[in-house]
């Protein structure tokens, strides 16, 4: 993390290794219910660093027609073939329930669309469990969507507000003793000693 590069570091660029991923219990892959983990990394990410920061939660529903930015590397368009090596950002408001349905069917309160009934913007493959980021707070994640910005077809999202508490007991039952503080800036033999928690998005400033 830190750099917008997906492939090459610079000396902004953060590393860590995953010390313990929790996912749902209850994550169902056929209807991508529940698509949410946490990710326990053994590392500080300094809160002065200049390129990462942290997001906080949101813990409501974000209202309808909200713009919110997206963000990842993943494929620029449906037919693509492979992932952009820079950090893509793009702006997306928030679909109502009603609308979202039309093309979905199914949408429970646990996911939050978000995109143009014209298409023509949104997440692509490569970009599942990015950040959507609504007034400064995460409120989804990215997770699934009928093909890449195609026209009567908003991306879903899991929404951040339904698994607050969700995110709170799990952070809390993490076992702090397995600690390595072993987080690494690429470049130089850095390390930073302390704890955090990482949830699995963060959002990069560019």
């Amino acid at each position: 993390m830190g750099s917008t590069y997906l492939t090459s570091s610079t000396d902004r660029t953060l590393m860590y290794y995953l010390q313990q991923l929790i996912t749902h219990e209850n994550y169902n892959p056929e209807a991508l219910t529940n698509d949410i983990a946490l990710m326990f990394i053994n590392g500080y990410i300094p809160w002065n660093w200049p390129t990462v920061t942290a997001l906080a939660l949101n813990s409501q529903l974000v209202a309808t027609n909200t713009d919110c930015l997206i963000s990842g590397w993943g494929l620029l368009q449906q037919s693509g073939t492979f992932s952009s090596n820079t950090l893509q950002a793009a702006t997306v408001p928030i679909v109502s329930y009603a609308t979202c349905r039309i093309s979905y069917n199914s949408v429970p309160v646990s996911q939050v669309c978000a995109g143009y009934w014209t298409g023509g913007v949104d997440a692509c493959q490569g970009d599942s469990g990015g950040p959507m980021s609504c007034n400064g707070m995460l409120a989804g994640i990215v997770s699934y969507g009928a093909g890449c910005a195609a026209p009567g077809y908003p991306g879903v999202y899991t929404n951040v507000s339904f698994y607050y508490d969700w995110i709170v007991q799990k952070n809390n039952s993490l076992n702090y003793t397995i600690y390595h503080n072993g987080g690494v800036r690429q470049g130089s033999n850095w390390s930073y000693l302390g704890i955090l928690p990482l949830l699995v998005a963060f959002l990069l400033e560019l």
